[in-house]
């Protein structure tokens, strides 16, 4: 009966959406243009060094600051299953002074966006070859999965060489689109060695003389994340970095203060979220409404003809047996 083979495929259909079409569908897009995502910071205290060589005097500032992130996909490395980035992330006052610069190349796992390791990538952080069983990217970085929950997630922080949670804050909106709120928090941290640098950048000292500083980092990282497809459709950092010496005296302030994604930042990552869920909702959850819902009436047809076929067999019987008495 037709009814009951349509009805059957489409049930048998349900999960081949789920395992099968979904995982092939739903991955970060190989695309060979630059991504992009830009910040920006009003009154942060920052260390200017190229200002004070030039003047110690003004070794520290307060400025308003523009951060830019450049994601440029090798796809020359990158397979079906794996994406391969070069990453660029550059934090400059307005006179052109750059404040912080690092470059690392990771590949993720194009469906679940986390990080995968192998030779063949040749992952690197701030131009330093990653070492296995070491220091290696971990967690996420680009987006969040498809299907975001509420839930912690790991994110990778590259300041400190590590990921730490991302908590689960609250559900949020951003310009009318639900999204959900997450924060990670970085603890005061050492990181890097020992640098030598001017006394007179702390304000003491005379011509020549240096200090032996630590670099000590802190952040609190908050994303709003729409949860279908896991893009980052805003974002800030309140960031804290201190040079202390050996008893722990803060002797320069290197980076204080707020950075948040631009409102065309914002604007950008929001049309890009509105048009993957579209993609996404059509893929996990209304092509398998619509298939349940046929598989049921074609299922609920199937029956109903068979009774109806069935009754009217017993008909015919009761008919023929009356006309022979």
């Amino acid at each position: 009966m037709i009814s009951l083979a349509l009805g059957a495929l489409m049930v048998a259909l349900i999960p081949l959406l789920k395992w099968y079409v979904e995982p092939r569908v739903l991955k970060i897009p190989l695309a060979p243009t630059l991504q992009q995502s830009f910040a920006a910071g009003l009154n942060v205290k920052h260390l200017d060094v190229q200002a004070g060589v030039a003047d110690p005097t003004q070794a520290v500032k307060t400025s308003n600051l523009d951060s830019q992130d450049d994601y440029r996909v090798d796809l020359n490395k990158s397979t079906d299953e794996v994406i391969v980035f070069d990453h660029d992330l550059k934090v400059s006052n307005r006179d052109g002074h750059v404040v912080t610069f690092g470059r690392e190349r990771f590949a993720l796992d194009r469906r679940t966006g986390e990080f995968v390791h192998g030779p063949q990538y040749d992952e690197t952080i701030n131009d330093v070859a990653a070492v296995p069983n070491g220091t290696q990217h971990e967690g996420l970085i680009v987006k969040f999965p498809f299907g975001t929950e509420q839930q912690d997630y790991p994110l990778w922080v590259a300041a400190i060489g590590k990921s730490l949670p991302a908590k689960f804050v609250a559900t949020d909106s951003v310009q009318g689109l639900d999204v959900y709120k997450f924060e990670l928090t970085v603890p005061e941290t050492e990181v890097g060695d020992p640098v030598e640098l001017p006394a007179l950048w702390a304000g003491e000292g005379a011509q020549g003389e240096s200090l032996r500083l630590q670099m000590h980092y802190s952040n609190t990282i908050t994303y709003w994340v729409e949860p279908a497809t896991g893009v980052i459709v805003n974002g800030q950092q309140q960031r804290r970095q201190v040079l202390e010496d050996s008893s722990g005296a803060e002797k320069i302030v290197a980076f204080d203060g707020r950075m948040a994604f631009t409102d065309e930042q914002v604007t950008a990552s929001l049309d890009r979220a509105k048009e993957s869920r579209g993609q996404v909702l059509l893929i996990t959850t209304i092509l398998p409404i619509i298939v349940a819902v046929l598989g049921v009436l074609f299922l609920g047809l199937a029956i109903f003809l068979l009774l109806r076929a069935n009754r009217g067999e017993a008909n015919r019987g009761t008919t023929r047996e009356t006309a022979d008495a």
